[in-house]
This record gives C-alpha cells, sequence and structure tokens, in this order.
C-alpha cells in the first residue's frame, strides 16, 4: 500500500477468520493488500473453539499449524439432555484453539506473506468514487483500493446496512475458567454439549493461557463455555456453578425469565436466584 496516498489494489475490512484468511491469500498471490482491524490488540470472542478437520487442513495449507500453537484434541463426543448423558467416538480428531490465538496466528501469517495489517483501523463508512472504494476512518484518515472484501461480521458499515435477521431474540456469552487437575482431566479430549429449551450450550479444553498477549494470563488449560438462548426483558440475575462442582458461585447478571428453569430442569448448571 502507498503509505502517501493511503491507496492499494485490494482492501480488506476486518480482521477476523474470513478478513485474515482473505488478506493472507491475496498476499502469497502477490496482490498488494491491506488489511483494516478496528481492535487494536488480540482479545477473545463470543464465537466455539472447535476446529474441523477440515478447517485444522485449511489453516496448515496457509501455513497456520493450530498444534503448535496449543490447541487441545478432541476425540470424544458428550451429549447431555435432562438427566441423560450419552458418550460416543468421534469418526474424527478435531482440536479446540480460543479465537484470541487462532485469530492473531492468522494475521501474523498475512502480514509475513506482505498483508499490510492496520490495528485500530475503525471503518466507519464504504463508499464507491471514480472506480475505486473509498473507506472512511474515525478519526478522519481514509483509505482506498480497487477492489474491497468485506469481513466486518456482525458489524455493519454506514450506508450497507443489513436487514434484521429472524433470531433477534438470542444471546450468547462465553467464560474462560481454570480448572483442576482432576477436572481438567475428566474433560480432556472431549467436547460436551448440553441442550436446553430454546439453546444450548458447550464446554471444552483450549491452549494453555500463559500467552501474555492474551487478557488472562495464569498458566495452565482454561475451559471455554458458551450458551445460546431466547431472551425477554424481564431483568434477572443469578449465580451459576460450574458443571464440576468446584464450589466457585459465577454471578450471571442478563436480561431472561427462561434461563434458571430451563438450566435447572435440564441439568446445565446448578443456579440459585440473588
Amino acid at each position: 500500500m502507498s503509505a502517501a496516498l493511503g491507496k492499494s489494489d485490494c482492501l480488506v475490512i476486518g480482521g477476523g477468520l474470513a478478513g485474515a484468511m482473505v488478506g493472507l491469500r491475496l498476499a502469497a498471490s502477490g496482490r498488494e493488500v491491506a488489511l483494516l482491524e478496528r481492535e487494536r490488540a488480540p482479545h477473545h470472542k463470543v464465537c466455539g473453539e472447535f476446529l474441523s478437520p477440515e478447517a485444522v487442513e485449511y489453516l496448515r495449507q496457509a501455513g497456520v499449524d493450530p498444534v503448535a500453537l496449543g490447541a487441545q484434541a478432541i476425540r470424544f463426543l458428550r451429549l447431555a439432555s435432562k438427566q441423560r448423558v450419552v458418550e460416543t467416538d468421534l469418526p474424527f480428531t478435531a482440536l479446540s484453539l480460543s479465537r484470541c490465538v487462532l485469530d492473531e496466528a492468522l494475521l501474523e501469517r498475512a502480514a509475513m506473506l506482505g498483508c499490510t495489517v492496520e490495528r485500530g483501523a475503525y471503518v466507519d463508512s464504504l463508499e464507491s468514487c471514480d472506480g475505486q472504494w473509498k473507506v472512511q476512518l474515525r478519526g478522519g484518515e481514509s483509505r482506498s483500493g480497487t477492489t474491497v472484501f468485506l469481513a466486518n461480521g456482525k458489524h455493519d458499515l454506514r450506508g450497507l446496512e443489513r436487514q434484521a435477521g429472524k433470531h433477534g431474540d438470542l444471546v450468547g456469552f462465553k467464560l474462560h475458567w481454570r480448572l483442576a487437575s482432576a477436572q481438567t482431566e475428566a474433560l480432556r479430549a472431549f467436547m460436551d454439549l448440553f441442550l436446553f429449551p430454546g439453546g444450548y450450550g458447550g464446554l471444552s479444553l483450549v491452549e494453555d493461557d500463559s500467552d501474555p498477549s492474551c487478557e488472562k494470563s495464569a498458566a495452565g488449560l482454561n475451559c471455554s463455555r458458551q450458551f445460546w438462548m431466547k431472551t425477554r426483558t424481564s431483568p434477572s440475575g443469578y449465580a451459576a456453578q460450574n458443571r464440576f462442582g468446584n464450589g466457585r458461585w459465577l454471578c450471571l447478571p442478563f436480561h431472561t425469565d427462561i434461563s434458571r428453569d430451563a438450566l435447572l430442569a435440564y441439568g446445565v448448571l446448578e443456579i440459585r436466584q440473588r
């Protein structure tokens, strides 16, 4: 990219998995490409950490090895609904790796191949002008390119807003927990899934989170847990205990009036109202 004019052949808006892979592939093919990422540093995302064998192969073809990044192997599935629990072997070996680590590795690989990665580049608007795409950044600067790739995920751009989806009443959240040795071994190589009315939860080990580039810096394996459920407008506050029963209660202030009964009935969490 021309630093003086802020111009490049290709512009990629968004530095998540899709944007980083596009920037990486374009740079590897010899194209002049600039990637604009709104976040200034690596960060966690509300997203599952499961990597299928196909995804692992695509990453390795791009020069990123999840195992070298500390990904945990997943060979078994444990499915829970109400008081029933079933276990089975997976027909393949999958991996589990946090988005904080994976996204950063892809961006670093893209930059290594010649992609210009701009951090803290918050795109306010995008418009076509005289055969070029012009990007207006928050703060007054602008960038332009012949071709633009939108990888902005859930974030809409001014003038290019998308229609609301059909599932506007869904919410997701994720937590990382440090587990004791016995808890870690109970979960090792498993993907735990919990089914309940209106949603599901997932539990798996991720990489050692001692890397200071991530927000948490404690050594040891962490556990990632994610829940999706329908929400309503009644404010509620709950304290939830993880399924391993280590006695530590976590406050969950969120707006829903079905979560307590649903999670209790389906054995996902032990919950007490605050």
